[in-house]
Formats: C-alpha cells, sequence, structure tokens
C-alpha cells in the first residue's frame, strides 16, 4: 500500500499498481482535444454549478457534488448518465493536472490501481501533486492550496467519476491556505 498504510479490515489488496503512464500518442491527440475547445463545456458546467453552490450550498444536480470539510475541499463529477468517453474524461484529468502544475505545484506521485470487484474490474488512475516550497527556518511553510489529488475511477473501462480535492493543513507549522474559490477559479479558466 502507498505510504506504508495497509489496507482497512476486508479492503482487498489491487491486483495490479503501478506508474500511471499514457500512451505514446495521448499527447498530440490531448493538444486536439485543448485547441478544438471540447473542454471548455465541462469546465464551464464545473464553475457554473460550483457558483451556484457557494450561493446555495445545496446540491445543485445528480453530475456533481461539491466537498466542503475544515482541511478538505472538492469536488466529483459523476460520469454514469453522462454522454463523456473514456478519452474525454482522460484528457480532463490530465487538464486539471496540467492547470494545477502552473501554480508551481510538482506531482509527487502518479499511479494507477486495478481491484477485482465481484462482477467487474475497478481502475483508479490518480495524481497527487504538492506545492513547492522553499522551507526556511522560524518561518512557517506556504501549502498554497494543500495537497491536491485528482482521481479517475472507471468500471470496466467505463468512466464512473472524477473526484478533485484539496487537502490542508491546520498546523502552526503551515500558513493558512489559499482560498479554494481561487483555485477552482484558475482550473475552470479555459
Amino acid at each position: 500500500m502507498q505510504n506504508g498504510s495497509a489496507p482497512h479490515e476486508g479492503q482487498k489488496l489491487p491486483i495490479s499498481h503501478g506508474v500511471l503512464e499514457r500512451h505514446p500518442d495521448f499527447n498530440s491527440h490531448f493538444e486536439v482535444w485543448k485547441q478544438t475547445g471540447c473542454h471548455t463545456k465541462i469546465l464551464n458546467y464545473i464553475s457554473k454549478n460550483y457558483n451556484v453552490w457557494l450561493q446555495t450550498s445545496c446540491e445543485q444536480c445528480d453530475a456533481i457534488d461539491f466537498l466542503k470539510l475544515p482541511s478538505f475541499r472538492g469536488f466529483v463529477i459523476h460520469f454514469m448518465d453522462m454522454d463523456h468517453n473514456c478519452s474525454e474524461v482522460t484528457y480532463l484529468s490530465d487538464y486539471l493536472k496540467d492547470k494545477v502544475l502552473e501554480l508551481d505545484y510538482k506531482i509527487q506521485f502518479a499511479d494507477k490501481r486495478v481491484f477485482e470487484k465481484p462482477r467487474w474490474l475497478e481502475k483508479i488512475e490518480r495524481y497527487y501533486l504538492k506545492p513547492v516550497v522553499s522551507i526556511k527556518e522560524n518561518e512557517k511553510i506556504e501549502q498554497r492550496f494543500g495537497n491536491i489529488t485528482i482521481e479517475l475511477k472507471f468500471r470496466d473501462e467505463e468512466p464512473l467519476h472524477l473526484k478533485f480535492s484539496a487537502a490542508t493543513y491546520h498546523d502552526c507549522q503551515f500558513k493558512n491556505a489559499d482560498e479554494f474559490k481561487h483555485l477552482m477559479a484558475h482550473i475552470t479558466k479555459g
């Protein structure tokens, strides 16, 4: 298990666990996807629903949930009833990763795990990003928006959901995190 943690009771180990690598043709197709503006529709959808959620703090639609806990912010897009194929959601995942990297973040790890379920295979592709920091004596550590996880889950190669989350520290060693709404504005800006 990652970070030396043991599986929870009843949780199975993955049947496959390795580095997340893209097919050699991926980048050229990804660039076409970005240049044709295909990403703007889903980004506008996320932004619109997030801004409504900020005003009302209630669920707006079944396809997206927003997460707000003291040390954890984010969203989950559910693809089961949406018309998105594997390529599109994979491009979205990598687009979000690239937008976070623009904010002086680094990829801590990128992995792919496959779990055998009773009736399907579950594949999880994950990016874990941390801010690039310089630690200075007697100064609090800059955490930017916190540690960011982008997790894309598939069921038998069909996209299930994408979770984007930022985990922050509330600790005397760290400066306060930047507001999540500023991160959302950046990643949804096409």
